[in-house]
């Protein structure tokens, strides 16, 4: 995953093999590989829709696979969010979960899904001083400011649809 974070370009060409070792049996492949895959689908998210349902399931498995599943649905979702649309019920279950870190991907998954049932659990979210230290550890605090571009923006990009 560290691969796909610093050279992005170099993984897309093998996304096709990431795609298949998706389905290896080893949960820390997996894991690795639903990250990678999220930084595809942030640069072209069509070369990873096939796999959204791959990673929805993934999202009812072990904490390792649900984090890394909901970061690769949220780095996918920066550049379509409507295609992360069906994790949404999935996520909205993890933003309840007892471990900071699985909140804080399923907060990063619905924020870029911009989908409206999840205004509500965000807000609550922006009240957890650990999802905010773990999403964002040098500011500790949000601004108002930034909540409420946050806001606009996802009141914007959802307009249309519903």
């Amino acid at each position: 995953s560290l691969l796909a974070k610093g050279n992005p370009i170099l993984v897309e060409d093998y996304a096709s093999d990431f795609i298949t070792a998706l389905d290896d049996e080893n949960s820390v492949v997996k894991a690795n590989v639903s990250y990678v895959l999220g930084f595809i689908g942030a640069k072209d998210p069509d070369k990873v829709k096939i796999v959204i349902p791959k990673l929805i399931e993934l999202l009812g498995s072990e904490p390792m696979l649900k984090e890394n599943a909901a970061y690769a649905l949220a780095l996918i979702g920066t550049k379509d969010p409507e295609a992360i649309d069906d994790a949404v019920p999935e996520l909205l279950k993890m933003v309840t979960d007892q471990r900071d870190e699985i909140r804080a991907a399923s907060a990063c998954a619905l924020g870029v899904s911009c989908n409206p049932q999840a205004a509500k659990p965000l807000k609550k979210l922006l009240e957890d001083s650990a999802i905010i230290n773990l999403l964002n550890p040098e500011a500790g605090t949000l601004t108002a400011s930034t909540v409420s571009d946050v806001a606009k923006k996802y009141i914007k990009k959802r307009k249309d649809k519903y």
